[in-house]
């Protein structure tokens, strides 16, 4: 992981459910009445943070999915799950080591 990216862990929101079909995976968020369609890459991802995978793993899997160097794959990843948080389906939470 970059010096530029402080380690940080993930949470699903409350009140979040989701179903998969073979190309798509919709995200309800009941407490909000809100509906998120993941496809492509962001399905992948998704289904990634599901499984409880960390940002390490995330940025490597991701990586090698895509052929992109780990820096691109970090940036892409940041910026995906900082729209997340933004909408409310992921908590992110810095890591403070101390």
């Amino acid at each position: 992981m970059s010096q530029a990216t402080p380690p940080f862990v993930l949470f699903r929101s409350k009140g979040l459910v989701w179903v998969q079909d073979a190309d798509t995976t919709i995200v309800i968020d009941k407490e909000k009445d809100q509906v998120h369609i993941l496809q492509g890459q962001e399905r992948m991802i998704w289904s990634w943070l599901t499984l409880g995978y960390d940002f390490r793993k995330l940025t490597g899997l991701y990586a090698s999915a895509l052929n992109i160097s780990s820096a691109a794959a970090e940036s892409r990843l940041v910026a995906l799950i900082n729209e997340w948080a933004q909408k409310g389906m992921l908590v992110r939470e810095e890591v403070v080591y101390g």
